[in-house]
């Protein structure tokens, strides 16, 4: 309930509302990196918003899936192969 209702910023409330904002697609069909990202907004929307810090983004969503990593819900090579994509070119917008 609090993912759907949750504040990420650029007034879209919900990860799926975010996810089709960002990567024009559902949050279901969101890849590990993408879903990251999304997830990363939640600590401060507006400080991290991708459209106008997506280092500090992009930089959050790494700690995100270090943390994965760490409690053992993805692996090493899961995290590096998410930490080494390139939202700019994908439709992120």
């Amino acid at each position: 309930l609090y993912l759907n209702r949750v504040y990420l910023g650029a007034g879209v409330y919900g990860v799926d509302a975010m996810s089709e904002r960002l990567f024009r697609k559902p949050a279901a069909s969101l890849t590990l990196a993408e879903s990251a990202l999304v997830a990363a907004l939640i600590r401060a929307p507006s400080t991290l918003s991708p459209w106008s810090n997506y280092e500090g983004a992009l930089a959050r969503s790494r700690l995100v899936l270090r943390q994965m990593r760490v409690q053992g819900a993805i692996t090493a090579e899961q995290e590096a192969a998410a930490r080494a994509t390139n939202f700019l070119r994908g439709p992120l917008r």
